[in-house]
């Protein structure tokens, strides 16, 4: 299964995740990401690459800091 199908059957997972562990302002890192995708059951053998790959297509701008929806819009994109 290519990571974006591994992303989009976990999207409820992702989502649920982050609304119990949310901090109020929207906004992930690529340590939240991590974190989120290393506690989900199918996600946390994703290597140290996979999680770059994922964090380079939500932070193309290099801000280290995304919101949080930009994550489940990448879910439901069919590739990247």
């Amino acid at each position: 299964m290519r990571l974006h199908e591994i992303l989009a059957a976990k999207q409820d997972e992702i989502k649920a995740y982050f609304i119990s562990n949310y901090d109020g302002n929207g906004l992930i890192n690529m340590e939240c990401v991590r974190l989120c995708l290393s506690q989900i059951d199918g996600l946390v053998d994703l290597n140290k690459q996979e999680v770059l790959t994922i964090w380079r297509k939500l932070d193309r701008k290099g801000k280290g800091k995304v919101p949080f929806r930009k994550l489940l819009t990448l879910c439901q994109k069919p590739a990247f």
